[in-house]
């Protein structure tokens, strides 16, 4: 070989991993176990467990993303089921704020325009709504398989200020047969619960499940 082979530990975080793969821009890390092939690890595997992953690849610039932070507890060996966790959290900032507005349409000047919504009840810029919501789906991409969203019942309780770091939090609770669950969920932020509701979801085709060496 004319260049030292690119390797991952099997004891070291996929974090680790990712960064290497993009330090040395290849697709793909050979695992090692002592001096043992442990297996491989490619960029399409750590983006079923770092969102990060996946938007590098469209072109999302690394400071869009870099406060991103996910949990996701498997408590079945035999994949989604009851009393499964997944977390999700970010800082939503005001170019979220704004780049939400333009993608959604929703110019609310209580969201966008400082003067404005001084003199509202709230006395500042809030993030939208449905913007801190999203946080939830969020956590939902973490979970085992193609998660499809089928309805939902949500109470918004507090306002989120724009620059608060948000923490979305999905716990399965029920199933429901034919690959759907019920899922408990909370949005909070460092005051407590903002958001607060119930999902259904369907999941229709199992990702493989995280790798031993993670």
């Amino acid at each position: 070989m004319s260049t030292d082979l690119v390797t991952a530990s099997a004891s070291e975080p996929i974090e680790d991993a990712a960064r290497r793969m993009r330090d040395h821009g290849v697709d793909q890390l050979p695992v090692l176990d002592g001096d043992d092939l442990a297996g491989l690890v490619s960029v399409r595997l750590l983006s079923y467990y770092l969102p990060q992953v996946l938007l590098r690849q469209v072109g999302a610039p690394d400071s869009d993303v870099e406060d991103w932070e996910f949990t996701y507890s498997d408590e079945s060996e035999a994949g989604l089921d009851v009393g499964d966790v997944a977390t999700f959290s970010k800082t939503l900032s005001v170019g979220d704020v704004e780049r939400f507005a333009r993608a959604s349409g929703d110019t609310n000047p209580l969201h966008l325009d400082a003067d404005y919504a001084r003199e509202t009840r709230f006395g500042r810029r809030i993030v939208h709504g449905v913007l801190a919501l999203g946080v939830v789906s969020a956590a939902l991409a973490r979970l085992p398989g193609l998660v499809v969203y089928l309805s939902q019942s949500v109470q918004f309780v507090a306002p989120v200020d724009v620059g608060d770091t948000v923490t979305a939090r999905c716990e399965v609770i029920e199933r429901l047969g034919k690959n759907r669950y019920r899922l408990e969920t909370t949005v909070s932020d460092g005051d407590g619960v903002v958001v607060e509701g119930r999902r259904r979801f369907s999941s229709t085709h199992r990702r493989p499940r995280r790798p031993a060496w993670t």
